[in-house]
């Protein structure tokens, strides 16, 4: 029990900040050095996590006003003053009373510190903090909020209290330290405190639908005379940067060459994207995370339709924007979307759109610029676009990114699926039929240019695929024949990209895959099969070509089909649970599964499946049937030495797991991918029957992808913290 009144404890720090020993007192500072040590963690590549976002940034800001406290001069020294700048008259008797301000002489910083009294509600103590920091403004106008250094000192953090200085971190751009007191052999000690009222929502990329985008096209229909494109360009860059800086939203855009078969009446369009918050909560619970969704705020989010919100604050830089180009042009608002359909494989935006400038603000722009300069990024992507001009503002990096933040790329936590697997197929198909047409219509002298977008999205694709791969080549323990890329062309292409995709695809079906005979029949017949769903390429098969893939592709499905039924569902040897024979009556038996009596029975109705349907089902269900049932490529993964970003983080994650446990999820574990990032997750149904944990404050599973494949165990939080729970 701190028994220390509000006047003693104020004495007490006064007399620390009089001495010169306010910051020795201070202990955890380590922790913030832990968790800012990922920033030169060569093994880490930090993932778009918002837990990790919002756990860092407090990191830095916290950090920040520890630096601070030296050079310290006591302001208010002989007692609290009024720092109100208004006189105190009979008919405005208003004052504002800090507890402590304080003055960095050599950085010129001012710290104001509120100590959190019996009598003050949470939010009252916030809110004061708050509007002795504006009334800094009033006599300092125009200072930097960064120059203002705002310190909590409570002995207790509840909820509340929690959430306040969680909104200073999120909502405002102060440095923001809180101190817990105690006493030890009667020295006042105080402690770095982390605001633990944000949730892990168990989301390690953004749901579908959360970027919105909205596209501005300038129309020259009176033939103005138009300034520089590059001038232009630069200064609608500059307006959207300052816009989306006073909205303090999150996002990027592009301005792109507008090319049409039959020529554009826009030469060029803008299109902006803002992260869309309404999709989260569908997300979340989609997750499993049990949320409170009968409060009035989550039901009328749930009743709304997400995927198509478009934030105020977008239209407005849009609208900015707008105003600024009306100089020279009509401009229309035109495609109200997302990035999520933008990049649909066959979107109108994959056609006609020729990325010529990208940038990014906000949190979206931080980790853009904070993913670039990491010394992770060395180990899979090359030195030729690590030293380009156009750094992380380069659209090939910057829409690469943007996919993979999006869950939009292949291979997702160095998974090797059979679905990926196929798809990957589809992805070097599609990039050798487009780099083909292109390269026979230069040297044609037709107009080949109209296939430049298609070119570029392409190859941004594949581009994120081989990343994986390459980055799997260099982590594993395994021998393979060295590893044959591809010379990509983002913008051009100088000669016949046959030999170039081929040789790739033998080394990785020979090497890559060896070993996996499954998945590398599927993906062999992929390369193929693929074309049967394109809208572009299937009509250049002829009759007799058709007919053939189709064939081969029905008899793999009916084969593969009646073996997993025969042994999963008549036979029961194993336990994939429901959602396997849900999909495979929907699939393929109208949505009600047959009560197959024997092997021979199963065989029989497998075979009565009408072709249709198999073709219909192939890439929508049964891919995922597959997934289930087959596990992913394995090659084991060279251990990772240096664990100390869980064991420093464990507190925290415990305190996630417990709140998961109330919540009703008895598996709750850590997990680990094969990239070194950190996040709680509950266990898959495939892994639960695993014994529950019993008491999370004691217990919990690590689920880790060092081999290749996700292990879970049971261990000790002891065991965690010692870091004894990760050796090999």
């Amino acid at each position: 029990m701190f028994s220390l009144s509000e006047n003693e404890l104020q004495a007490e720090v006064i007399n620390l900040i009089n001495a010169e020993q306010f910051s020795e007192r201070i202990e955890g500072i380590d922790r913030l050095n832990n968790i800012l040590a990922v920033d030169s963690n060569k093994h880490f590549i930090p993932d778009f996590q918002i837990d990790f976002q919002l756990k860092t940034k407090y990191a830095r800001r916290a950090s920040e006003v520890i630096e601070s406290l030296f050079s310290l001069e006591l302001i208010n020294d002989d007692g609290i003053r009024n720092i109100s700048i208004q006189k105190d008259t009979k008919n405005n008797k208003e004052r504002l009373y800090p507890d402590l301000i304080l003055m960095n002489d050599e950085k010129k910083r001012i710290i104001l510190i509120e100590l959190k009294k019996d009598r003050q509600t949470e939010r009252e103590a916030i809110t004061e903090l708050l509007a002795y920091a504006i009334e800094i403004k009033n006599h300092l106008p125009n200072i930097a909020d960064s120059d203002i250094h705002l310190i909590v000192i409570s002995p207790v953090y509840n909820t509340l209290l929690d959430h306040a200085i969680s909104s200073l971190v999120l909502g405002t751009r102060f440095n923001v330290l809180a101190l817990k007191v105690d006493y030890k052999e009667q020295n006042l000690l105080l402690k770095v405190h982390f605001p633990n009222s944000w949730t892990d929502i168990w989301q390690k990329q953004l749901p579908p639908f959360a970027i919105s985008s909205v596209s501005l096209a300038p129309y020259n229909y009176e033939q103005k005379e138009e300034p520089d494109k590059a001038f232009l360009f630069d200064m609608i860059n500059d307006i959207i940067m300052f816009e989306s800086g006073r909205h303090n939203s999150q996002g990027f855009f592009i301005i792109w060459q507008n090319i049409l078969p039959g020529g554009a009446p826009a030469e060029f369009c803008i299109s902006l994207y803002q992260i869309n918050p309404f999709v989260f909560l569908n997300a979340s619970i989609g997750n499993n995370n049990t949320l409170n969704i009968n409060q009035p705020l989550s039901q009328y989010i749930l009743k709304y339709e997400p995927q198509y919100n478009h934030p105020e604050s977008l239209l407005k830089i849009a609208e900015a924007v707008r105003k600024v180009l009306e100089k020279w042009y009509k401009v229309d608002f035109e495609d109200f979307s997302s990035w999520t359909d933008h990049m649909h494989l066959g979107s109108t935006f994959r056609g006609q759109a020729n990325p010529l400038v990208f940038n990014s603000w906000g949190d979206v722009g931080d980790y853009l610029r904070y993913l670039f300069f990491h010394p992770s990024l060395s180990r899979f992507i090359s030195e030729k676009q690590l030293d380009s001009p156009l750094a992380y503002r380069d659209p090939i990096f910057g829409i690469e990114i943007v996919n993979r933040i999006s869950g939009l790329t292949l291979f997702n936590d160095g998974a090797f699926r059979l679905s990926s697997l196929y798809k990957f197929g589809a992805q070097l198909r599609e990039y050798l039929q487009v780099a083909d047409m292109f390269y026979r219509s230069k040297i044609e002298n037709k107009k080949f240019e109209i296939l430049s977008p298609r070119l570029f999205y392409c190859s941004v694709d594949l581009l994120s695929s081989l990343r994986e791969i390459q980055y799997r080549v260099n982590s594993t323990t395994n021998k393979f024949q060295p590893f044959k890329g591809i010379k990509l062309g983002f913008y051009d292409i100088s000669e016949d990209q046959t030999d170039n995709v081929m040789a790739f695809f033998d080394w990785f079906v020979k090497s890559f895959l060896d070993g996996n005979p499954l998945h590398q029949s599927v993906f062999s017949l992929s390369f193929n099969w693929c074309i049967l769903f394109s809208k572009d390429f299937s009509p250049m098969l002829d009759a007799s070509e058709k007919k053939q893939l189709e064939s081969m592709l029905i008899m793999f499905v009916r084969d593969t089909l009646s073996s997993i039924i025969v042994d999963e569902v008549v036979g029961k040897t194993t336990h994939f649970g429901d959602k396997l024979t849900n999909l495979i009556s929907v699939g393929f038996f109208d949505g009600t599964l047959p009560l197959f009596k024997s092997k021979k029975d199963a065989l029989r109705r497998v075979e009565s499946i009408r072709d249709t349907e198999i073709l219909n089902s192939f890439e929508s269900v049964f891919l995922e049937i597959l997934d289930i049932v087959y596990p992913e490529v394995f090659h084991e993964l060279t251990p990772m030495e240096d664990m100390s970003l869980v064991i420093n983080d464990w507190e925290h994650l415990r305190h996630q797991l417990v709140k998961r446990f109330n919540e009703g999820h008895k598996h709750g574990a850590i997990y680990i991918d094969s990239n070194g990032n950190i996040a709680v997750c509950v266990l898959g149904e495939e892994l639960r029957f695993l014994a529950p944990i019993i008491d999370p404050e004691k217990e919990v599973y690590v689920l880790t992808n060092e081999s290749g494949i996700g292990v879970a165990r049971k261990v000790s939080w002891e065991a965690v913290r010692t870091g004894k729970a990760f050796k090999t």
